[in-house]
């Protein structure tokens, strides 16, 4: 098997000892671990040519995958893939990803909540074989085209956000190189790897998405259960996509 990188955290914060296979915890102290060694395989890179979509944030069930533009891992599964455009639309797409193949199964364009309905059009997106980089896929983004509001009613989903209390979760970001930008739950942090961060504790959220993402890498994207005042490491190793003819 070729490993590529590990992404993982752990309660003790010593989260690069396991790339050179050391380890400086005590059994006792590993109250939750969770190790991942990422196989090789294909990236993804998610591209446009338009420019109503750069860099806009790509999700998948509200976990953030990275932004339009980066290159991002995906486990063969389906995914369905949100990103928001102009005029308070969000665009979705489900994604099949089997091994080496890539295939788009279905499209459209909707209103964002309290958003009216507009006449649109979005070209399903297109997948293809990188013809810059190995065992690197593409999807490419075409902009929508958007018309006249149709005048229907627009419906608004009124969002709870009960259940968090005063408890805080110790989150701490490593990155090699560092420098990377910290996303939590879609949402990008002032600061950049490597920092520790205060997360707030929801009963009702208890699974945080963990974006590290740095320009031309391959992003390291985690979903994190936590549990209140606890302290969790989570560390990436940065690998490139491998230009063509390497």
């Amino acid at each position: 098997m070729n490993y590529r990188r590990v992404f993982y955290h752990i309660s003790c914060g010593l989260a690069f000892l396991a790339l050179i296979g050391a380890s400086g915890c005590s059994p006792e102290l590993l109250e939750r671990q969770i190790l991942r060694a990422v196989e090789q395989r294909p990236a993804v890179h998610f591209k446009t040519e338009g420019r109503a979509l750069r860099n806009a944030e790509l999700k998948s069930e509200e976990n953030i995958l990275g932004l339009v533009g980066d290159f991002v891992e995906l486990k063969d599964g389906t995914y369905d893939v949100s990103l928001d455009a102009p005029n308070d639309y969000e665009l979705h797409f489900s994604l099949l990803v089997d091994g080496n193949r890539l295939s788009v199964l279905e499209s459209d364009a909707r209103p964002a909540n309290c958003s009216p309905e507009r006449r649109v059009r979005w070209p399903q997106p297109k997948t293809a074989r990188s013809a810059d980089y190995n065992n690197v896929r593409t999807i490419t983004l075409e902009d929508p085209i958007f018309g006249p509001p149709t005048g229907e009613p627009i419906s608004c989903i009124q969002h709870s956000w009960l259940g968090c209390s005063k408890r805080k979760v110790i989150l701490t970001a490593e990155s090699e190189p560092r420098g990377a930008e910290i996303w939590i739950d879609g949402k990008k942090q002032d600061n950049q790897t490597n920092r520790t961060l205060s997360v707030p504790y929801c009963v009702d959220d208890k699974v945080k998405s963990v974006l590290l993402r740095m320009e031309n890498k391959i992003n390291c994207e985690e979903s994190v259960d936590l549990s209140p005042d606890a302290r969790v490491t989570i560390a990436c190793a940065f690998q490139d996509p491998i230009p063509t003819g390497n």
